[in-house]
């Protein structure tokens, strides 16, 4: 179901307005199309480059956790989409434990999303 755009007249002004479906199993097919916008090689290296800045310290961690959090997860939930072909309910908010895994232990945040993704 793709999302459904509705034209809404409001005395001089048109409103549109998107509806995107809720649910996580009609949300997965959202993600290559949003990262597809900026092309995902570029996406990718830009992830690349938070991880890498993430590990210079532990204060860079924390303003990559809290302040592009969510590229991380949309990232992460593109992998998880990519390996699994749905996305998981259990891993919504695994990007956080995974960045946390990656900043304490040295392992890139690819692999530890890799060996996540795996688990049952």
């Amino acid at each position: 179901m793709d999302a459904f755009y509705a034209s809404v007249e409001q005395r001089d002004k048109t409103i549109m307005k998107v509806i995107i479906p809720s649910e996580l199993t009609a949300l997965g097919q959202y993600l290559p199309r949003f990262v597809g916008l900026v092309g995902e090689s570029l996406w990718f290296k830009r992830l690349d480059h938070l991880d890498a800045e993430q590990h210079k310290s532990p204060f860079r961690w924390k303003i990559i956790s809290d302040y592009h959090w969510l590229e991380m997860a949309i990232g992460f939930q593109h992998d998880v989409l990519t390996k699994e072909g749905v996305l998981r309910p259990e891993l919504i908010d695994e990007h956080r434990h995974s960045s946390e895994v990656s900043s304490n232990d040295g392992r890139s945040t690819r692999a530890a999303i890799a060996r996540r993704a795996k688990e049952p």
